[in-house]
């Protein structure tokens, strides 16, 4: 079976790119990319795959105009808070000035008109030039969120078996491109209900197959677990990547650390900085507090974190005391190691547009973290000294074997195989 995988964070889905080496040894992977992606693809990509470049983009006055009417048209998921939260922190991830601004005021006008128009619509709408070469695929896979749209429409248009892969837990709450006419691979049963009742997607499109970001906890849970370091800590990881939000995430750091340090004087506070942040140096004002440790060796300057360096990660977070978070993926994954896991909510709602406060309260946050266990979700700082002096009492592991029991932790091998199976009977079932 011949698969064009259209790949986009090539560079930092470490697990997308161990899912392709695996699927690449049963079947033939074809990647296929943007030109300006290109040199990065060809840095992480090893000699038994190839690749193509897509080049479906047509510069017309019909396509300019349909384009432009999405961006501020296009209807949103249910829980368009996670919506802006997440334009806000792309707009801010923009470095020329001018385009970061005109960024945020599409995201201001965005709050004011009405959204009307379905991805699919926009889709139907799009005249593409036909030009990549899609000879001798047999099936598609992408993942979310869509990053070429007139690829995507040509492969529909196409009759090509198309899948999604929703990529994380929370893009269901947050992205906007979900077409009804393709198949969607998720994590859990939990994630496609997300589907559904976030964009309308039909049941019958979804299949669940696992999670390949989960597979490392996998890979470690096997491994040995001894203690790194000589000292007793706690464990904080960030998760702010709006700018102007992270001095607010950081006031609370602060706070944790001096509340651990009047119970435990002896133990740090390890805080792992947001990886998704392209600056680290708000961080440095965290070296001013005795007992804290900044864990910011992890990067290098593509952004990128080795298996070797994942491993270490989960290695530190199952040896601490407690791990605290704002609500991560990584405090989902800290759930699978022997580690009670906090999520921290002292934070006061706001009148403003955007606060941290939304970013604690995101959909999936709710859903998945804070409804499950109101003894693991921090709302106040007498609440967070009472549970600093008991955490010890093994009443607090009972949430980390709630989510264990809702997300499942499997091999590559395993994933893989479940993705070959999905795409090889679509695909066969067509051909009938």
């Amino acid at each position: 079976m011949t698969i064009a995988i259209i790949v986009s964070f090539f560079d930092l889905r470490s697990d997308l790119r161990r899912l392709i080496a695996e699927l690449s040894k049963t079947n033939k992977v074809i990647l296929f990319v943007k030109p300006e992606h290109e040199a990065l693809i060809k840095r992480h990509l090893s000699n038994e795959i190839s690749y193509r470049l897509i080049n479906e983009a047509k510069p017309t006055l019909r396509n300019f105009l349909t384009t432009r009417l999405f961006l501020l048209f296009k209807k949103l998921p249910k829980s368009k808070r996670n919506y802006y939260l997440m334009e806000t922190f792309k707009a801010h991830g923009l470095t020329n000035s001018k385009t970061k601004k005109k960024a945020l005021s599409i995201i201001f006008l965005q709050k004011l008109i009405p959204h009307f128009m379905s991805y699919d619509f926009y889709l139907n709408n799009l005249r593409y030039t036909s030009k990549t070469d899609l000879s001798g695929i047999d099936v598609a896979l992408t993942f979310t969120e869509i990053h070429d749209d007139y690829l995507y429409i040509r492969l529909i248009k196409s009759k090509t078996p198309l899948f999604t892969y929703v990529y994380s837990w929370d893009h269901a709450f947050k992205h906007v491109r979900f077409s009804k006419r393709i198949q969607y691979l998720v994590w859990h049963a939990g994630i496609s209900e997300d589907l559904v009742t976030m964009h309308g997607i039909p049941n019958k499109n979804i299949a669940v197959i696992g999670s390949t970001q989960l597979c490392y906890l996998d890979q470690f849970l096997s491994t040995n677990t001894s203690p790194k370091h000589t000292y007793k800590y706690f464990y904080y990881a960030c998760g702010i990547g709006i700018p102007s939000h992270v001095e607010d995430e950081l006031a609370i750091v602060v706070q944790l650390a001096k509340t651990i340090y009047t119970i435990y004087p002896t133990y740090k506070l390890i805080v792992r900085p947001y990886p998704n942040l392209k600056n680290w140096n708000v961080y440095d004002l965290l070296k001013d507090q005795p007992n804290i440790i900044l864990e910011d060796n992890y990067r290098d300057q593509d952004l990128v974190t080795s298996e070797e360096q994942i491993m270490e990660k989960f290695r530190v977070i199952s040896n601490a005391k407690g791990f605290f978070h704002m609500g991560t993926t990584l405090g989902l994954e800290a759930c699978f190691t022997k580690c009670p896991v906090f999520i921290i909510a002292t934070v006061p709602k706001t009148q403003y547009s955007i606060s941290i406060y939304d970013f604690v309260y995101q959909s999936q946050n709710v859903k998945y973290l804070i409804h499950s266990s109101k003894l693991n979700t921090i709302v106040s700082n007498y609440q967070l000294k009472d549970t600093l002096i008991s955490i010890d009492d093994t009443k607090f592991l009972h949430f980390s074997n709630f989510i264990k029991s809702q997300f499942n932790s499997e091999s590559f091998e395993l994933i893989t195989t479940r993705f070959t199976k999905q795409l090889s009977s679509y695909n066969s079932h067509r051909a009938q």
